[in-house]
């Protein structure tokens, strides 16, 4: 399904976001992957954002604010990884062309 289009209000360790990269990324589709970030610290959620795919596979891309939380739970804010996702974790594909599996 389309992030955009998710009715859950929170994103859960293991959530993966698909969509069409562009460079650095050199496959048709690129996957993003919430997963655990033992490493945070007071300003940050113990979330970060993986590629999971491809060449790049491995790479952090994004560790999420503390404000991407989702009302004191140990998730983050579907509403906003879909206001945010332009401006954090990735500005080369539009947030209606990003799926999602939870």
């Amino acid at each position: 399904m389309k992030l955009i289009d998710c009715t859950e209000p929170v994103l859960c360790r293991g959530t993966v976001f698909r969509f069409k990269g562009k460079y650095p990324f050199c496959e048709e589709h690129v996957d993003f992957m919430l997963c655990n970030y033992p490493h945070h610290d007071d300003d940050c959620l113990p979330f970060a954002i993986y590629c999971v795919s491809g060449y790049c596979a491995g790479h952090i891309e994004y560790v999420l604010p503390l404000e991407a939380q989702y009302e004191n739970s140990r998730s983050v804010s579907t509403e906003w990884v879909i206001k945010n996702w332009n401006r954090c974790i990735y500005a080369e594909c539009a947030v209606s062309d990003v799926e999602v599996i939870l």
